[in-house]
């Protein structure tokens, strides 16, 4: 695409593709409860716009990993909303309903770890889907800055080392280019 304004011409390249969100990916069901009881969570704890929130996979999950998150952040406004195995393409769900009503001061996110290692994504398909998920998220929270860790790396499974590698390269540059 070339478009010009004002004089000023630049070119451009626009990349499209179609998302079946009725694959197996963007299915929810595991986690439905689970999330229904971080929803209820949000209102009876009165989160708002001042409420700091974490997001995204096990790394976030207070039931199982984190399990002091709340005596860490007990003097901040805060929420842990990790679901364990959850995906990008889960949170892209959530934003549809439920998650995409809330109104966080800041998201804190770690997410593609099981895009990966469990979902068996290429380097490809997790950078898209990740990118979606975000620029879907920043659609509906605008005022939310939204900070990103990244996918960790699992020892057990050095194929998936240089995907991992390739993929948080690709989401840093990406990142670095967005508010």
């Amino acid at each position: 695409v070339t478009a010009s304004v004002n004089g000023i011409t630049t070119t451009f390249s626009v990349n499209s593709y179609t998302v079946d969100k009725s694959s197996k990916k963007f299915d929810t069901s595991p986690y439905d409860q689970y999330a229904a009881q971080l929803n209820q969570r949000w209102k009876d704890e009165e989160a708002g716009s001042s409420t700091i929130l974490f997001i995204g996979d096990s790394f976030f999950d207070v039931r199982y990993f984190w399990t002091n998150f709340y005596a860490t952040y007990a003097s901040e406004d805060a929420l842990g909303f990790g679901i364990s195995s959850a995906t990008s393409y889960d949170w892209e769900v959530y934003l549809d309903s439920w998650f995409g009503e809330l109104n966080p001061s800041i998201i804190v996110m770690h997410i593609g770890t099981n895009n990966v290692y469990d979902d068996f994504d290429s380097a490809e398909e997790a950078i898209l889907s990740l990118q979606r998920m975000f620029t879907l998220m920043h659609g509906k929270m605008q005022k939310t800055p939204i900070y990103y860790f990244g996918i960790s790396q699992r020892n057990y499974d050095q194929d998936k080392i240089n995907t991992v590698n390739t993929i948080n390269s690709e989401m840093k540059a990406w990142c670095a280019e967005r508010s």
